[in-house]
């Protein structure tokens, strides 16, 4: 069996915007979830800090069975820092993606970057999301919930003024369940 969140279908967004103290078009910032269609969250901050952190809570979980020993992409934790609301095209280069700990109590962690062909969304280039993969080590977690964070930072200069942005997953896993 699958994740559960393997369910939904196409783009999902997460808006986290920024504005700059130091220009009087600040440009928004934005952290988007592709997730196969569906709007999971959409939250909008005003900010003017160039050093920004946003935490989001995630919970996507696992079977037992079908997962034990198999690498399985969380796909709620796939996301993009953009430059437009809502336009992959507009993705932040050079992202990065790393977890909190390669192990948890039950399964064993790393990161995947997955990308999709630009045309799909409208883009000239090729798309990349980052995000987790969890691999159960230990059949007996049923029903047992699973906790991890997982960081996505990107750094970019923006009419002129340098942002660094950090996003927090705080990553829940309900095993079995």
């Amino acid at each position: 069996m699958k994740v559960k969140a393997f369910l939904l279908t196409g783009v999902a967004l997460c808006t986290l915007s920024l504005s700059s103290a130091f220009a009087k078009s600040a440009p928004d910032i934005h952290v988007m979830s592709v997730n196969r269609g569906a709007v999971v969250k959409s939250v909008m901050t005003h900010k003017t800090a160039t050093n920004q952190t946003s935490t989001i809570a995630v919970t996507t979980d696992i079977s037992t069975s079908a997962d034990y020993k198999k690498k399985t992409d969380l796909t709620k934790t796939y996301y993009a820092w953009v430059t437009q609301a809502s336009d992959l095209c507009a993705e932040i280069p050079k992202e990065k993606i790393k977890v909190s700990a390669k192990k948890t109590k039950y399964a064993s962690l790393s990161t995947h970057i997955a990308t999709y062909p630009g045309s799909d969304y409208g883009c000239s280039t090729t798309v990349s999301t980052y995000g987790d993969v969890y691999d159960l080590t230990t059949k007996t977690a049923v029903k047992k919930k699973d906790k991890f964070e997982s960081y996505l930072t990107a750094k970019v200069t923006l009419q002129g003024t340098k942002y660094d942005l950090k996003l927090v997953l705080d990553v829940t896993v309900p095993i079995g369940t």
